[in-house]
């Protein structure tokens, strides 16, 4: 995927061809291809990253404007991380506020936007759930195994 736009041309595929046109042989063991969704990870963190950058080069009449932007955008990514999460793209996120807040928190022209929130934690409501209706069906299998076995004694 480049530019928002699909190919079916690999990333390996593409480097390999470059590699032999140039007849140079360099990080061959480092060129992978990535999915569309990586892709889009990786788009937003630039993304956020811009949006950073925009406030701290922007005059201070549009700093706030700026910090607004930032601000939202991190937002739309409560639903997809949470506080302490094994995911590489939410570990990033979480990188990003921490170097957002420690150097915006004494910005006072964009009071509102000078903290990010952490996300929340997990849910444990799912995690039980999930241990709830396995132990359940569990017991349901035992029991129906533990009956037709009665049965043909």
């Amino acid at each position: 995927m480049i530019m928002g736009n699909e190919y079916s041309y690999s990333l390996s595929k593409l480097h390999k061809n470059i590699m032999q046109i140039n007849n140079v042989d360099i990080c061959n063991e480092y060129v992978e291809d990535i999915s569309a969704e990586t892709f889009l990870n990786i788009d937003n963190l630039y993304k956020l990253y811009q949006y950073f950058m925009e406030i701290l080069r922007a005059d201070a009449p549009h700093k706030w404007d700026q910090a607004r932007k930032c601000a939202e955008f991190y937002k739309t990514f409560e639903g997809t991380c949470y506080l302490g999460s094994d995911d590489l793209f939410c570990k990033g996120i979480e990188k990003f506020r921490n170097g957002y807040n420690l150097t915006l928190i004494k910005a006072n022209d964009c009071a509102p936007y000078n903290f990010l929130q952490p996300f929340p934690k997990r849910p444990e409501k799912s995690a039980n759930t999930i241990a709830t209706a396995a132990i359940t069906a569990i017991s349901f299998a035992s029991i129906m195994t533990y009956k037709v076995n009665k049965r043909y004694r």
